[in-house]
């Protein structure tokens, strides 16, 4: 849009006054624009408005003066009408001969000139700056032709720099010409001009008067062009500002629009949250319960089978060669269906990041070693090889033994399942600071479409008969989870002919600490390959040592499994812990003492403690402080085996004992009941479902060995064992437990924790420890979750 302002036409120039919005807010007027005619022009869109650069020419400085006429006119005019009021005072100072009257006609004749030429400027300004200077000139001459013997014509200079500034230098030369040829008239004596000693001062004025017009001639023009150009400058930063500030604006609407959704997208975050952690929960719930509600009934199919088995006689003199091999397939589907359930605990496990990995530096190579030993059968019953192609040297990792032999497993039995002529192939070697190992078979091999899809759970080729393969497509799922939890990758080889090849990584040096590796959105079972950047040189950071004051090693586990960038050090005795705290200076003491956390004074045990070090105290236990705090000799974890059940007895009581079996459930006491009869050593069982009855029989038969279950319908089994430790006269009672729940794998594993800091808190660390607190527990205080552990600090 391009908005007019009305200017006042001059001849020669336009003079127009106008304004602009220099920032929001104030406005600031600009200054006089001397241009050819025409109107100012001023372009805006929107808020922004851009002024057009006027064009400015040589001898033009109206923009200088067009301010400046109004004060000169007006000093002009107090001056004379100052000679008129103070006329007597002036004559009688300068010692005028003639009469001082005509000093008020010389103050009148500036004030007329400084009235008329302000109201001439209204109409015309170059006419009303003539009607000045010619004015203030001839007043001058009027005074030095009537008193020439006073010098009045010294005040010809200033008259003829105002004819300068306001008119230019020719103009005043002209100017200076009239005078000179007024000076020569006949009313003017020149002996009298000369004599008085006015002529100097002419010529001088003449002189310096044709300098200037020298100097202006050569030098206005650049100096005019120096300010157009800085003048063009000035409205192209203001035109720049202006822009950048409608840019800037523009960004601020667009932050605060980006700030909305993500303030909307950080609810919708927490809901989901809040939502996860709910799911998170129920997983763990069934981890928890799973055991429980499939491993009990499964137990019993288990043990009813195994015993008609093993035991026939027991159910009949003679029973029929077909009952006997159905028996045999219930209990072999019975051991396939036991060991998926465990596949599926453990994959729960993994996901819920229960699964708790024991690293040591092993050799890999004896790993192999066993795991091939242990399959060797299977390979054996359908003629197939299997090759070990190990390296000579020691192949060293820092890895659990137990979980790399169950991943070793799982491929060798697959290979094997899958494979029915030639045999399998296993490698290990060394890349670039990792530990690869490749099981390659001769089988069917694996299609290209499968191998998407291969480490998803339940997930099988297309081209394999589960009846006959007989896995549950879970082996696979948790090989893939545990190389991850080790830091490495499990892949399928591309390989030519039959067969396929799978191979995992792990890694031969301690990893660095970082962020855990990304998985796929749509699909968890596929890692996501990040983008790398070039790695900026780092420093070593320094790593956190705890020391843990513990008798097994649980929570040593928890801490190397959840903190793999901390060093944990783990202590039996006081004087081991002094020993330590002197000589490594760690990060924080852990205590996992029953009595730590029930002594408010375990701490002052200790001497010369570091300044400012936390102690913190929980209990943890492991599977023997379990047992030892619980006072039973045996956890047992269903399902069970007859022949362990049966040794375990016998460990503890002999023939002809008394048993008591505490078990709610009629079929698995009965299952346990038989077993038992079926041992011939004679035992003498009595059957109580409830924790009540349990207790009285204690009292009153005084069996040699208890088998409780922890799940009863009136009291749990906790109770029972509470009740039976507070009486010394069944205390001494052995007591095996019979439980589907494992003690030390619950998601929940301790209620309190206690913290203390040598030195004592301060206001700052108590507000501190809450705040750290609350972050750490702040997403399962807004999920269902059971009370949280609570911290006192002393």
């Amino acid at each position: 849009m391009v908005r007019n302002f009305k200017s006042r036409e001059y001849p020669g120039r336009d003079i127009s006054l106008h304004s602009h919005r220099l920032a929001e807010g104030g406005d600031m007027a600009s200054p006089l624009d001397a241009r050819e005619p025409g109107p100012v022009a001023l372009e805006e869109t929107g808020e922004a408005q851009t002024l057009q650069a006027p064009e400015l020419q040589a001898g033009d400085w109206s923009y200088l003066q067009d301010g400046t006429f109004g004060p000169m006119a007006a000093v002009i005019g107090v001056f004379g009408l100052a000679i008129i009021v103070f006329e007597q005072q002036l004559a009688a100072l300068l010692h005028l001969s003639s009469p001082g009257v005509w000093l008020s006609v010389l103050g009148l004749c500036l004030m007329v000139t400084s009235v008329g030429s302000y109201l001439l400027g209204r109409y015309h300004l170059r006419a009303a700056d003539w009607a000045l200077v010619s004015g203030t000139a001839a007043t001058t001459l009027m005074a030095a032709a009537w008193w020439p013997d006073r010098g009045f014509l010294f005040f010809l200079p200033g008259a003829l720099a105002l004819a300068i500034f306001r008119m230019g230098a020719w103009h005043a030369l002209w100017l200076l010409t009239l005078l000179g040829a007024a000076l020569e008239s006949p009313w003017l004596s020149p002996r009298l001009f000369w004599r008085s000693g006015q002529a100097p001062v002419l010529v001088g004025a003449l002189g310096l008067l044709w300098l200037i017009g020298w100097i202006d001639w050569h030098r206005r023009s650049e100096l005019l062009h120096f300010f157009a150009r800085a003048y063009q400058y000035a409205q192209d930063q203001l035109r720049t500002v202006r822009e950048h500030r409608m840019v800037l604006n523009q960004t601020n609407d667009e932050l605060l629009h980006a700030y909305g959704e993500i303030h909307r997208l950080n609810k919708l975050l927490q809901a989901s949250r809040l939502e996860a952690e709910a799911a998170r929960r129920s997983k763990e719930d069934f981890v928890a319960n799973v055991s429980h509600e499939l491993r009990t009934p499964l137990n019993m199919i288990i043990g009813f089978t195994e015993m008609i088995m093993n035991s026939p006689s027991t159910y009949g003199p003679n029973l029929p060669r077909a009952l006997l091999s159905d028996i045999r397939v219930i209990y072999r589907n019975s051991q396939h269906l036991s060991q998926m359930i465990n596949d599926v605990l453990d994959l729960a496990r993994v996901e819920a990041g229960q699964l708790i990995l024991s690293r040591n530096w092993v050799d890999v190579r004896t790993i192999v070693q066993e795991a091939a030993q242990a399959v060797q059968p299977l390979f054996i019953s359908k003629g197939l090889f299997l090759r070990l192609e190990l390296p000579t040297q020691e192949l060293t990792a820092f890895c659990d033994r137990l979980r790399i032999r169950q991943i070793l497993l799982n491929l060798l039995s697959n290979a094997g399942r899958y494979t029915d002529t030639g045999g399998v192939t296993v490698t290990l070697q060394s890349r670039e600071n990792h530990l690869v190992c490749c099981v390659a078979d001769t089988g069917p091999g694996i299609p290209p479409q499968d191998r998407e899809h291969l480490f998803e759970p339940f997930h099988q080729p297309h081209n394999v008969d589960r009846a006959v393969a007989g896995s549950s497509g879970l082996g696979l799922s948790i090989c893939k989870k545990l190389v991850e939890l080790h830091g490495g990758k499990i892949w399928v080889e591309d390989r030519e002919g039959p067969g396929a090849a799978i191979a995992f990584s792990l890694p031969l040096k301690l990893p660095d600490s970082g962020p855990p590796p990304a998985v796929g959105w749509l699909n968890p079972y596929r890692t996501a390959e990040l983008r790398q950047h070039a790695p900026l040189p780092k420093l070593p950071g320094l790593r956190d040592r705890y020391v843990i004051l513990e008798q097994e090693e649980m929570l040593r586990r928890h801490f190397a499994a959840l903190l793999p960038e901390a060093e944990v050090i783990r202590v039996e005795s006081l004087d081991q812990l002094q020993a330590q705290i002197a000589e490594l200076h760690p990060t924080a003491l852990v205590i996992n003492d029953i009595d730590a956390m029930e002594d408010k004074r375990y701490s002052h045990r200790f001497q010369s403690l570091p300044e400012r070090m936390p102690i913190v105290s929980c209990y943890v236990p492991g599977r023997k402080e379990a047992m030892e705090k619980l006072n039973v000799v045996e956890y047992l974890v269903k399902p069970i085996v007859r022949q362990e059940l049966l040794a375990i007895i016998q460990d503890i009581v002999g023939p002809g004992s008394t048993i008591l079996i505490v078990e709610n459930e009629l079929e698995m006491a009965l299952l346990i009941r038989r077993q038992l009869e079926n041992a011939d050593r004679g035992y003498r069982i009595i059957q109580v479902g409830d924790g009540r009855e349990a207790l009285t029989c204690m009292r009153e038969r005084r069996p040699d060995l208890i088998l409780l279950d922890l799940a009863l319908p009136d009291q749990d089994g906790y109770q029972v064992l509470r009740e039976k430790n507070l009486d010394p006269t069944i205390q001494g009672i052995p007591v095996v437990v019979i439980s589907a729940r494992d003690p030390v794998g619950e998601p929940v594993m301790v209620g309190r924790l206690r913290v203390e800091l040598v030195g004592g808190l301060s206001s700052r660390d108590i507000v501190r420890g809450v705040e750290a607190i609350s972050q750490a527990f702040s997403s399962v205080h807004r999920s269902a979750h059971p009370a949280s552990p609570t911290v006192s600090s002393d």
